[in-house]
């Protein structure tokens, strides 16, 4: 709970997009689709790493969905122990909105 994980900790997101555009292609399916980003910062806010459009998800279906959900799982290993001084095996979550 809460926005620290220890090194190798799993983080689990679940999300709900909303506001997306669903696209009706000539063969009557439907294709929509997202890019995913993440961005990990640090407990002064300063971003440590990340990287833009790190996944790409398209979706084809031949019904007209209007609810998607997502699932992502982080492991995050790659920092080294002088990181977090005080906290040498925690590492910060926020969301950037």
């Amino acid at each position: 709970e809460g926005d620290s994980f220890r090194i190798d900790e799993p983080i689990y997101l679940y999300i709900e997009p909303i506001g997306y555009t669903i696209k009706e292609n000539p063969k009557s399916s439907y294709e929509f689709g997202f890019f995913a980003d993440f961005t990990i910062e640090g407990e002064d806010g300063k971003v440590l790493g990340g990287q833009k459009d790190f996944a790409k998800l398209d979706f084809k279906s031949w019904n007209f969905n209007t609810e998607i959900t997502l699932t992502f799982t982080y492991t995050i290993s790659f920092f080294s122990i002088q990181v977090f001084p005080q906290y040498p095996d925690l590492f910060s979550h926020q969301d950037n909105q």
